[in-house]
């Protein structure tokens, strides 16, 4: 290595350039084994000259062994080129940016590569820097949807970015050009009606003294596909020295739902006017530092007063109400500190007139808690003063024709109780005499008469017959006047108990019994037991022609909130279902069937007591089926 070092030897003049270049400079043979390097290889990449002397360019992370792509030509040399820029590492492990010219020079028989290195890493970060710049610029033009555009005088062009056309929907590929004068801009996105506007800025542009003319402008807009839209536009004209020639630049907004909301805001101030007028209502606010008044327009309209002739201060203002009412708002007034909210109603007399007006406000208060102002609307509510004290005096009167009407129904119910005592304790005698005595003449009668047995026999039967009816009319007397005591009932439960207790009746019997899941109500229990003894009696009862009975009880599919009782008996004409609920109304034959006909008038009403409602379907042969809906 001592003697490649001692063949390459600089002239006076490479020396001093070699010593005090402004950046690192190394010599190398053909094998790129490093021979001469100057003080500013040492001081940029940190080896010593030692160090440096024993190395290859390899040696130096970011050179390869190909990055010199040829050996010398002992023939040639070479002037000076310039190589690509190349990262390497420091003996520190930082990185480093170097920009390097090479040179093939001979020396003796041997040919050398010289390379002249400019450290660049402070131009490599400001060009990051740059790059990182104009992406967030990019990035942020795309975020707030900015189109930037720039228009030359001189040359009638105008040239456009991509976020410009996506403003306008629409591509580049769709355009064809970034560029385009303004006829062809004015053809594609301008309605006719809004070149005079452009026209007219570009003169008052063109026309401004200054050589830098800033402007906002508003206007309307096409979409690429014809669409109307708003776009928003800043723009600065540049000019010359003479003024003749000059450049636009500028970044247009699409605001087309901004004018949209502004057009929707516009229509809700008109609609809230229209209502403040229907309802009678009127801004209005209170100064409490300054003891003033505020009234809106809408505000005096409510109250009926000119701007001068209303009250402007709270003395004015507590002269205005209505004697009556002046304790109530003097109370309001000094419990204000007490309630973020005013909320009062009081009569007023303007101009010989008693009106009533409502006082709504919010109170806004200063650091030390005291209220600086109230901010509200104030409402004439005359009209509905009168209606509700007409209404009142309805109240009153309807309340004495219920308290007359109550009266008149106790009496009723005193009477109907009377009514059932008669016939608990009246009628009962002679039906008990007629029974008992028919039974002495039928023991003591001495007669083979088979018809006169008879005649006896069907006295006695219609006597029993009798009181049965009795019995039921006074229990559904009874059920009408009873108050439900109501608890949380298991219909499942309910149902099942009912069933055992009528056990006995269809012991010998085959009835298929279909149970499905019931829901548990709020009802009366006793009440409600009745019910179903008497729906559950009526389909053992009318199945007792049937060979194999089935009765079914259970919840609609129809996802209705209720329940059935359905039977496959003899069913009913469906024709007469609304004669099913009467008392002592019977579709057959006493002969047949035996019973009252009271039981499903007693289901009726303990049905409607609940709030409920209840009805049947039936045909003649094929059963019948009960429908509770609760």
């Amino acid at each position: 290595m001592g003697k490649l070092i001692d063949s390459f030897n600089l002239n006076s003049l490479d020396s001093i350039i070699f010593d005090h270049a402004p950046g690192p400079i190394l010599v190398l043979d053909k094998h790129q084994r490093i021979v001469k390097a100057n003080r500013y290889t040492v001081e940029e990449l940190g080896y010593t000259q030692e160090e440096l002397m024993c190395m290859r360019l390899p040696d130096i992370e970011g050179f390869s062994e190909t990055w010199l792509h040829e050996t010398p030509d002992a023939r040639i040399e070479r002037p000076l080129e310039l190589q690509p820029e190349v990262l390497c590492k420091r003996k520190d492990e930082s990185r480093l940016w170097l920009s390097i010219s090479k040179n093939v020079v001979q020396r003796g028989n041997s040919h050398f590569y010289i390379l002249y290195c400019r450290n660049i890493s402070r131009q490599k970060q400001d060009e990051k820097i740059i790059r990182e710049n104009e992406a967030q610029l990019q990035v942020a033009t795309k975020i707030a949807k900015l189109g930037y555009w720039e228009y030359d005088n001189s040359s009638d062009t105008l040239r456009l970015n991509d976020q410009f056309f996506r403003i306008f929907k629409t591509s580049i590929e769709e355009v064809g050009s970034y560029e385009m004068n303004l006829e062809r801009y004015t053809e594609l996105f301008l309605p006719p009606e809004e070149l005079e506007l452009i026209s007219r800025e570009t003169e008052r542009g063109y026309r401004d003294p200054s050589t830098k003319y800033h402007r906002y402008l508003e206007h309307q807009a096409n979409y690429w596909d014809g669409t109307p839209a708003w776009m928003g536009v800043h723009f600065i004209m540049v000019k010359d020295e003479e003024g003749t020639d000059f450049k636009t630049i500028g970044v247009t907004q699409d605001i087309t739902e901004r004018k949209k909301t502004e057009r929707m805001l516009r229509q809700n101030e008109i609609s809230l006017d229209k209502a403040f007028k229907i309802a009678a209502i009127g801004p209005c606010s209170y100064d409490f530092v300054n003891d003033r008044i505020l009234w809106t327009s809408r505000a005096l309209h409510v109250i009926g007063l000119s701007e001068d002739e209303a009250p402007t201060d709270r003395k004015s203002f507590l002269e205005m109400v209505h004697s009556d009412d002046l304790s109530g708002a003097l109370k309001a007034y000094e419990k204000i500190a007490e309630s973020p909210r005013i909320d009062i109603e009081l009569r007023t007399v303007i101009k010989g007139q008693v009106k009533y007006f409502r006082f709504k406000s919010n109170l806004e208060f200063d650091e030390e808690g005291r209220p600086v102002q109230a901010i509200g609307i104030i409402q004439d509510i005359t009209e509905r003063k009168l209606a509700e004290a007409e209404l009142e005096k309805y109240r009153d009167h309807l309340e004495q024709l219920v308290q007359e009407r109550t009266r008149q129904l106790e009496s009723i119910n005193k009477d109907l109780e009377a009514f059932a005592y008669s016939i608990s304790h009246d009628l009962r005698a002679p039906i008990r005499h007629i029974n008992g005595f028919t039974n002495l003449l039928n023991r003591q009668i001495q007669t083979d008469n088979v018809d006169t047995r008879n005649y006896l026999e069907l006295i006695i039967a219609a006597s029993r017959r009798m009181g049965d009816m009795i019995d039921a009319l006074l229990n559904f007397s009874r059920l009408g006047r009873q108050e439900l005591i109501k608890s949380e009932i298991d219909l499942n439960t309910l149902v099942r108990e009912v069933i055992r207790n009528f056990e006995p009746d269809f012991k010998h019997r085959s009835i298929e019994w279909k149970l499905s899941t019931l829901p548990t109500v709020s009802g009366d229990q006793g009440l409600l037991k009745i019910a179903f003894e008497n729906l559950i009696s009526n389909a053992i009862k009318y199945t007792q022609p049937r060979r194999e009975a089935v009765i079914e009880i259970g919840q609609p599919t129809d996802h209705c909130n209720g329940i059935f009782v359905r039977d496959n008996g003899v069913g009913f004409d469906g024709g007469y279902d609304n004669k099913l609920f009467g008392v002592f109304q019977r579709l057959h034959r006493d002969e047949d069937f035996d019973g009252t006909g009271i039981g499903l008038a007693n289901v009726q009403q303990i049905i409607k007591k609940h709030g409920w409602s209840i009805r049947a379907e039936g045909e003649v042969g094929r059963g019948a089926t009960f429908y509770i809906k609760m």
